[in-house]
């Protein structure tokens, strides 16, 4: 009993997509062009002073001088996903030889 292919495709829907997407892009322009150029949401202006020792925080240092210095900490950062990811390989690669030696 053999089914013939009656599958009709609608291209219809893509003009319809891609109205409600201009749409949508249309919008959010024009909501960004209103919030920016308009005075919806009024600025607080509040002063303070840049050398306010209340404000400052302490000085740490420079970044050669601290604990980790920036190349170990560039280092291990780009390593450790690295690693991360190449040991769950190897160990998936283990794990699925062992299955299928199994069946």
């Amino acid at each position: 009993m053999a089914v013939g292919n009656n599958t009709q495709r609608s291209y219809s829907i893509i003009p319809c997509f891609i109205f409600v997407e201009l749409v949508i892009m249309a919008g959010t322009v024009l909501l960004a062009y209103y919030f920016e150029c308009t005075d919806t949401f009024q600025v607080h202006i509040q002063g303070f002073f840049c050398q306010d020792g209340d404000l400052m925080k302490p000085y740490p240092g420079t970044e050669e001088e601290s604990f980790i210095t920036p190349l170990v900490l560039y280092c291990v950062l780009a390593a450790t996903p690295t690693a991360i990811i190449f040991i769950g390989e190897i160990s998936m690669y283990f794990i699925k030889s062992t299955r299928e030696s199994l069946i």
